[in-house]
């Protein structure tokens, strides 16, 4: 929307442009049930330099940017869980976002692009002194105005040069995850500008932690980020208050480099691939078994069926399930090639 102004037309300051396109979504899928509730569960999953070719239904077959159906790659990445969301859901492949991480993220968070925010059109690095302005109003703002729950898991990497800038100050009332951008996803170290250091918070509690910043975690040493995380969503749905709508916002580490996965999902492969590649393939694969689990405990709290999952929005009282992927491009790729997958209605069959 625009509004006049003398000569000049100024964009309106519009902070809730994501959530509608949210909501839109819901009211999309909502047209194959009978009833939809006021205010679904979200989980809001984001991949991180995942590549158009890298999700398996790409692969060697017909797509947008491959409306011939040719050959894509001699070794297909094993994406399981993700193909079988596609097929039982919408993709929407045609759509524009950012090339780096802090700007993409910001647009995402606010609604608005760099130019207006501030927030690129470069990374946000550890030494940098500027965020996210607080002037700018945050998709976890308008949810908690909505009444719901919020929580990051993951990638913040809108700026933290003071702690009023980092999550719990920014609408989120728990944050297990790491400031920075490019961390080890074994020990969750950064080095940038010749300082190295620990990059991961975890909130002590995920109801009651908002205007807190969590202090350094040391207790996964060792554990790859993406089961890391995985598992604090566990404990979230473990400790969600029964009557209140849940959003989490789930930007994965994977599969940003450095280049870095369990050997269990390299071992997928074979070893004749190029090494890196490899690595990157066993990286796909860890993500999408995450994804996998992440359903699983969906289930298990009884609200996979309750929730708009984006994956994207889970709700108490929802009787569909959505959800939707939204993957950065890669530099090389076409902007609007990139993927947002959502869910039809999953009926009961859990």
């Amino acid at each position: 929307s625009t509004q006049s102004t003398g000569s000049s037309v100024e964009p309106m300051h519009q902070h809730c442009s994501t959530l509608r396109l949210f909501w839109w979504l819901a009211l999309v899928s909502a047209t194959m049930v009978t009833a939809v509730p006021a205010r679904p569960h979200v989980l809001l999953i984001v991949a991180d330099d995942y590549g158009w070719n890298d999700v398996g239904f790409h692969q060697n077959a017909a797509s947008s940017a491959n409306p011939s159906g040719d050959p894509t790659t001699n070794h297909p990445l094993k994406t399981p869980v993700i193909d079988r969301l596609a097929m039982e859901g919408t993709k929407l492949e045609m759509y524009y976002v950012q090339p780096l991480c802090s700007p993409t993220r910001g647009t995402l968070m606010s609604g608005r692009y760099p130019s207006h925010t501030g927030v690129g059109p470069q990374v946000i690095k550890p030494t940098h002194p500027y965020a996210m302005p607080k002037a700018e109003v945050l998709m976890a703002q308008k949810f908690k105005q909505a009444g719901y729950s919020t929580h990051i898991v993951g990638k913040w990497h809108l700026g933290y040069c003071d702690e009023r800038y980092s999550p719990t100050f920014r609408g989120f009332d728990s944050f297990t995850g790491y400031l920075n951008g490019a961390e080890d996803y074994f020990n969750h170290t950064r080095q940038d500008s010749g300082f190295q250091g620990l990059d991961l918070r975890r909130s002590n509690s995920t109801t009651s932690s908002a205007g807190t910043l969590p202090s350094a975690y040391r207790g996964a040493h060792g554990t790859y980020s993406t089961d890391l995380f995985t598992g604090e969503v566990s404990r979230i749905l473990h400790e969600r208050p029964s009557d209140t709508p849940t959003f989490v916002y789930m930007p994965f580490q994977s599969v940003h480099g450095p280049l870095e996965a369990p050997q269990s999902y390299i071992d997928l492969y074979p070893a004749t691939m190029e090494k890196s590649r490899r690595t990157y393939a066993g990286m796909v694969s860890a993500l999408d078994a995450a994804v996998g689990r992440l359903e699983d405990m969906y289930k298990q709290a009884g609200i996979w069926n309750l929730s708009l999952i984006h994956i994207s929005e889970p709700t108490r009282l929802l009787s569909i399930s959505y959800a939707v992927f939204c993957l950065k491009k890669k530099k090389k790729e076409t902007k609007i090639q990139q993927p947002i997958i959502q869910l039809k209605q999953l009926t009961d069959h859990t």
